[in-house]
């Protein structure tokens, strides 16, 4: 959970108005775990700062230094730094495509230049990444649309000072499997209050969810194995063992 405010007086009422809402619902904070008084930092594997939520640049530098895959392996290891830098990549499916095919089983791996220009395309975007700003109220919200034959790709834009810039927001709708955490009545109305759908997943088939768990924990169990040494680093880590 973030709080960010424009000033220092704001920020003190917008931190009590966040611990009476946190109060409220019965909800407690580890206070090992919580910073105050930070112009910015990583936040989720994500870079906060005034300017709004920025790409990590590690992230991105990892992409930068990589030389041209030449194995699946390699592929597998592209996909997922592509994956955790989507939000920050448009067109991401479309442009990625051709790589992405090659995930698929074949007899023999080739690299081919649409591959390449795809990934040189990636690197270019990288290179100066875009910045996600908070949304103004009272400007108006553009929605660009980029439809092909197997892709759609949407981005939310403001226009400000004859600029345009990508924003954030609260999402309308939120998906969570039916752990008790997720179906208490305090975080039912704690999402109410913000005007955000909940689904939760397998309501028609509630048997699946045992399988899913089952599944789940054979996952976390490698994950563990592979991460073990990357405490408080999965978000970091997590997409070069993918």
């Amino acid at each position: 959970m973030v709080v960010k405010s424009s000033t220092v007086s704001a920020h003190a009422q917008d931190l009590t108005e966040v611990f009476q809402a946190l109060w409220h619902h019965q909800m407690r904070l580890n206070l090992e775990k919580c910073v105050f008084g930070v112009s910015g930092g990583k936040f989720l594997g994500f870079m906060l700062s005034s300017r709004g939520i920025e790409a990590n640049p590690d992230k991105c530098q990892a992409i930068l230094d990589m030389k041209s895959p030449s194995t699946l392996k390699e592929v597998q290891k592209l996909a997922g730094r592509l994956t955790s830098l989507s939000r920050f990549l448009p067109c991401l499916a479309e442009i990625a495509r051709p790589i992405l095919l090659l995930l698929k089983k074949v007899k023999r791996f080739i690299w081919t230049p649409k591959c390449e220009a795809s990934f040189q395309q990636f690197k270019e975007r990288l290179g100066a990444p875009p910045i996600l700003s908070k949304p103004v109220v009272d400007l108006d919200m553009i929605v660009y649309l980029a439809v092909s034959s197997t892709s759609i790709s949407a981005v939310l834009i403001q226009e400000k000072q004859d600029e345009q810039h990508l924003v954030y927001g609260l999402p309308h709708v939120i998906i969570t499997d039916n752990g008790r955490q997720f179906i208490d009545r305090k975080f039912e109305r704690f999402l109410q209050e913000l005007d955000v759908q909940h689904h939760v997943t397998s309501v028609e088939h509630p048997q699946a969810n045992g399988q899913a768990e089952a599944a789940n924990k054979v996952l976390l169990h490698e994950l563990k194995k592979r991460l073990g040494s990357a405490k408080g680093l999965w978000a970091e880590e997590l997409p070069n063992i993918l």
